[in-house]
């Protein structure tokens, strides 16, 4: 039982890493695939830090797509992640760029 979460666990963080290298080669596609794979993968593990940073990934490749409601739906996934966990970086990230897609659709308030 072990063994296989140990590969389980390599497997995810080994696709959430393909999805960095598809996302340097702006292969949004290919990132986007991989990203959600690690997440599977990550949930499976119950890995909630990683599941947050993945989802946090999903939230980037959509708001390089242009599709900000969807990035919105996945950063505050990923955000209350983060806060269950108490974990400030990640807390400061998605709001750092929750901010930054609201500028973009227009809200300044």
């Amino acid at each position: 039982m072990a063994e296989a979460r140990a590969i389980i666990d390599v497997r995810a963080w080994s696709t959430y890493n393909a999805g960095f290298f598809a996302w340097d080669k702006a292969d949004l596609p290919s990132a986007a695939t991989r990203f959600h794979r690690s997440l599977g993968l990550l949930q499976i593990m119950e890995d909630q830090k990683g599941g947050a940073k993945a989802l946090g990934m999903l939230g980037a490749v959509s708001e390089h797509q242009g599709r900000f409601s969807r990035t919105v739906k996945l950063d505050e996934q990923s955000l209350a992640l983060f806060r269950h966990l108490g974990t400030a970086a990640g807390v400061a990230k998605i709001r750092d760029v929750l901010g930054l897609v609201a500028v973009k659709q227009g809200d300044l308030t």
